[in-house]
């Protein structure tokens, strides 16, 4: 057993949980009296808190490339549980994720979901999903909203990224939403997947141009999801 693992095992990831608990209650606490803006300042500063506890140390280029008052879809490659708290703490806008749908009925977290204005997906069956995510799209036009997503569904195993799935270009094409690669470079060496080492160091995030989806339908999805998968390998290159 490393000292890393020890160290993680016995402060970074009882820290992260009770911390995290101690943030969600208040937030839920100060809900009836807070803006939406003061929320998402608290989710950045849970961020903030995950990092340091965690001795991440980030540095972000492209931040240039968002225009003021324009929401977005970020869409990210998945590397490590670190790609979470880094892109929260240090993206400029208000984010709200897409989860389960089953998720918004389990006590006190469906209810923080809930009030925290994130977007249930039904995946029961191909045809509710679609509903789902046609509700999606409503929402983040409607309510100029910035999505978090990352197109490949699930973290990689080997740094390599996943082929992406379709959903994000859908939701942006819907939406008629920009939508904006990222690639996060180095959270797959502080904690790989599936593991519970947290070893500390430096990360990337490097923001590429936003990709515009005026005049844009449905039907090219496919060919968006591949411009987007392209421009993050070249992003991490």
């Amino acid at each position: 057993m490393t000292f890393a693992l020890i160290r993680s095992l016995l402060i970074s990831i009882p820290a992260s949980l009770s911390w995290t608990a101690v943030l969600v209650t208040f937030s839920i606490l100060i809900q009836p009296f807070a803006s939406r803006d003061q929320q998402a300042r608290l989710f950045r500063y849970w961020g903030r808190c995950m990092l340091w506890i965690c001795r991440v140390r980030v540095t972000v280029t492209g931040l240039h490339h968002l225009a003021a008052g324009q929401n977005y879809i970020f869409a990210s490659n998945h590397l490590s549980l670190i790609d979470t708290p880094g892109l929260v703490a240090h993206l400029p806008r208000p984010l709200c994720f897409m989860a389960k749908k089953e998720l918004f009925s389990v006590p006190f977290m469906g209810w923080y979901l809930h009030r925290q204005g994130h977007i249930p997906i039904e995946r029961s069956d191909p045809k509710a999903t679609v509903r789902s995510m046609a509700e999606a799209a409503r929402v983040i036009h409607t309510e100029r909203k910035s999505l978090l997503s990352f197109p490949e569904g699930t973290r990689s195993m080997d740094g390599e990224m996943l082929p992406f799935k379709e959903g994000t270009a859908l939701l942006a094409l819907r939406s008629g939403t920009p939508v904006v690669p990222i690639a996060v470079v180095g959270t797959d060496k502080i904690m790989p997947s599936k593991a519970l080492e947290i070893r500390g160091g430096a990360v990337e995030i490097r923001l590429g141009h936003p990709i515009p989806v005026e005049g844009q339908d449905a039907k090219q999805r496919g060919e968006l999801t591949e411009r987007l998968r392209r421009e993050i390998v070249a992003l991490r290159g």
